[in-house]
């Protein structure tokens, strides 16, 4: 709701701006919920999806941010050649029928259980389970409720420091290698999947400025003059980056949010996390005992 609320402030300071710094201050604001909404959504849709369909879900995101930038490309295409206001008014103004619509519909999203489960409101998150998973068993949904209570019971918000320290590093290195929207929501600990998906987003969001900054510099000829030749370099900048992806991003497609924490918990390779399976339940720390994990019979 706040980002919707934010959105709307933002496109109609824009649209209504009489003068430059209106107009910025719009921007801004726009560009803030932006951010936000970056985080919090696809940490939202893992929490809610069930495990076999949360890669579909999260990526949705980065789905609407591709599809958004090439409507409004498009838009602007059009506009280019219009005399007046109207040549910047019409891309900017269909913004704003988006959070409108959201806003009024908000109000059918369930909470996510694990947030609920957080603020000790376990009721309610036994209902939104049910909600969000029609047609389970409620001895499995049970179960469920049970692990994520479990979770809850033994993971408070972590600090930035472990961020970054011997038990998240390889996490957070994943997450920022990565720059996606679905493998940052699976990756990062439960202790600070916030503050993971937040760094992983800034440096998302520097990398894009200085791509976009220096683009310009690079291909025109008083400058770098590279011209198409700048297609070999990020041509090899992504030959690299899949390299790298397929030997350091792990393959998480129906786990659990519970089992990912396992899974870097138990020290195994990445490489090797597709032939691992839960086999049991464990009363302690599922992130402290690898014990839960054993290597699948092909």
């Amino acid at each position: 709701m706040v980002l919707c609320v934010t959105a709307i402030v933002g496109v109609t300071l824009q649209t209504a701006a009489v003068h430059s710094a209106m107009f910025t201050i719009g921007r801004v604001i726009t560009f803030g919920m932006t951010g936000m909404a970056i985080v919090v959504v696809p940490i939202y849709q893992a929490e809610t999806a069930p495990g076999p369909l949360r890669g579909m879900f999260a990526s949705t995101i980065q789905l609407n941010i591709a599809l958004g930038t090439l409507i409004a490309s498009v838009v602007i295409l059009g506009t280019k050649a219009i005399d007046g206001n109207a040549a910047w008014l019409i891309p900017i103004g269909p913004q704003l029928p988006i959070p409108v619509i959201i806003l009024a519909l908000i109000h059918l999203l369930p909470e996510s259980p694990r947030w609920l489960l957080s603020r000790g409101r376990r009721e309610e998150a036994a209902k939104n389970l049910r909600k969000l998973r029609k047609g389970v068993a409620e001895a499995e949904l049970e179960r469920d409720l049970q692990a994520l209570a479990h979770a809850h019971q033994n993971e408070q918000k972590g600090s930035w420091a472990e961020v970054f320290d011997k038990n998240n590093r390889r996490r957070t290195a994943v997450a920022v290698l990565s720059i996606s929207h679905v493998v940052v929501s699976e990756t990062a600990g439960l202790r600070v999947k916030e503050k993971t998906n937040l760094f992983a987003c800034v440096v998302s969001v520097l990398t894009t400025f200085v791509t976009s900054f220096t683009i310009p510099y690079l291909v025109n000829a008083e400058y770098g003059n590279l011209g198409a030749k700048l297609g070999f370099v990020y041509g090899s900048i992504n030959v690299a980056m899949g390299i790298l992806v397929y030997f350091f991003i792990p393959e998480l497609k129906g786990r659990s949010l519970e089992e990912v924490d396992q899974l870097f918990a138990s020290g195994e390779p990445i490489r090797k996390f597709k032939e691992y399976r839960q086999h049991q339940r464990h009363p302690g720390n599922p992130r402290q005992d690898p014990r839960l994990l054993t290597r699948s019979i092909p």
